[in-house]
């Protein structure tokens, strides 16, 4: 689910359009440290937009070689990763996103598929809100509003900063909409109406900091509805699911189950699940 966010300074910075070809190894990558990283399917040639659809560590690490270290840092930070969202909640956690001037060699390709950096499930879906919103990050509201004696007291609606332009934006919304239609998020798909969204499918910290545990993962996918004109943005995480560890085959379909209750609701989806209107 970091993915998108690297993607998004990668295209802000002009260093790749959607339809560029990106080499991804067949499925094996030997870094300069001598690490080697590994896609979960094998693949040849993609264009940036399959590198996101299909979730490439690969062609995502190359994606961001593109860029300079303090300007891949500063972006993850206008995205709010590394500071409190404002929320105003006590004990609400920065994450863990160290200065680049601390990265090791291998940190910035590490970082670019969302290792070596922690993060809170609202940092999350702040950053996600500002692919949505069209490049601006808001900053999130617990409370809408308060009435106390006939006396409204409305929470105002903040805008953080602009993070990136209303194209890349715009480009970001269509790439994670085929993710659903064409990628790891199929499972996410709601008739009628157009998703974007993108799975996760991560090792599980060990608790002392020294690596990852085996056999222990945390599934998740984050998306908004409709693709489109953005009404909706949901995040679902399991940790330790029992049925299988990929995103895309446990916490899409939730996300699916979720959003169309949300829709029933607010009267977008009828009975059968169909989309009435969800403009």
């Amino acid at each position: 689910t970091f993915k998108p966010i690297t993607l998004a300074a990668v295209l802000e910075e002009g260093r790749t359009r959607s339809g560029a070809q990106v080499f991804c190894e067949n499925g094996a990558y030997v870094l300069a440290t001598g690490d080697t990283i590994r896609d979960s399917s094998p693949h040849g040639w993609l264009t940036t937009s399959q590198v996101l659809q299909r979730s490439s560590n690969i062609g995502m690490i190359k994606l961001a070689g593109e860029l300079p270290r303090i300007d891949f840092y500063d972006y993850l930070r206008r995205f709010g990763f590394g500071t409190r969202t404002g929320i105003g909640l006590p004990a609400e956690s920065s994450g863990l996103l160290r200065h680049a001037a601390e990265w090791s060699d291998r940190s910035l390709e590490t970082i670019a598929i969302g290792q070596e950096v922690s993060v809170t499930a609202l940092q999350l879906v702040q950053a996600f809100g500002a692919i949505a919103n069209g490049g601006v990050l808001m900053t999130p509201r617990v409370v809408d509003e308060v009435i106390v004696d006939g006396d409204r007291h409305v929470t105002p609606v903040q805008k953080v900063r602009r993070v990136v332009s209303a194209h890349t934006a715009s480009r970001l919304r269509r790439m994670l909409a085929g993710a659903v239609t064409d990628g790891t998020g199929k499972e996410a798909a709601i008739a009628g109406v157009t998703v974007a969204g993108k799975t996760g499918t991560a090792q599980r910290a060990l608790s002392d900091g020294a690596g990852y545990a085996e056999d222990e993962y945390v599934a998740s996918f984050v998306g908004f509805i409709p693709a489109e004109s953005p009404r909706y943005l949901c995040f679902i995480v399991i940790e330790n699911p029992r049925n299988g560890h990929y995103g895309g085959l446990v916490a899409a379909p939730a996300f699916r189950r979720t959003m169309e209750r949300v829709l029933k609701l607010d009267g977008s989806l009828d009975g059968a699940g169909v989309a009435i209107d969800a403009s």
